[in-house]
């Protein structure tokens, strides 16, 4: 049987610079947790990767005055954090580093900006499908029950702007990543 291959997961890290938790703080949580499970019977290996799914930053409420500064900074404290995070777990190497982005991740006021509501009467017959559809043009809030129709498509597309900017600054000059 092969060395056992070990994987810390985590999510919703929610970071913001105005968090209360700071990201030494959860660097040094998480560390003395991997220290303690070196201690287990059986071993639990030092993970060899790292998975961050979702919620890397707080995000930023609709109607947000510059929200797109706001989100720059919280990806600033988030990539602080993974940074660090690759420095105590990985030997620094970020390409040993999963990001999966989740809700939280998403420029919700660039989403919400593209988009218009659509009048109950005017709901398609078969809207369920609809949302289900690959490229579908139709959005569904589950808050306030309303059906939304995508009416800029260019500006829906840049919803994840914020995060893809600090993608490619995180994983900047590893080789096999598209335009990083």
């Amino acid at each position: 049987m092969g060395k056992p291959f070990s994987i810390l997961h985590i999510s919703d890290l929610h970071r913001s610079p105005d968090d209360p938790i700071s990201n030494e703080e959860l660097v040094s949580a998480l560390v003395r947790d991997r220290d303690q499970f070196s201690l287990e019977r059986p071993t639990i290996p030092v993970p060899e990767a790292v998975v961050v799914s979702g919620d890397l930053i707080h995000g930023v409420p609709l109607n947000t005055a510059d929200h797109a500064k706001e989100l720059s900074r919280q990806y600033s404290v988030a990539e602080e954090f993974l940074d660090a995070l690759a420095k105590r777990f990985l030997s620094g190497d970020r390409s040993r580093v999963i990001i999966i982005p989740g809700n939280h991740d998403i420029d919700w006021n660039t989403a919400f900006r593209a988009m218009q509501p659509v009048d109950v009467k005017d709901y398609p017959k078969n809207v369920a499908s609809l949302l289900h559809q690959e490229n579908s043009i139709y959005r569904w809030d589950w808050k306030t029950f309303t059906l939304y129709r995508i009416s800029d498509p260019d500006m829906y597309a840049r919803r994840l702007q914020e995060f893809w900017t600090f993608f490619k600054r995180f994983y900047s000059g590893m080789g096999g990543l598209h335009g990083c």
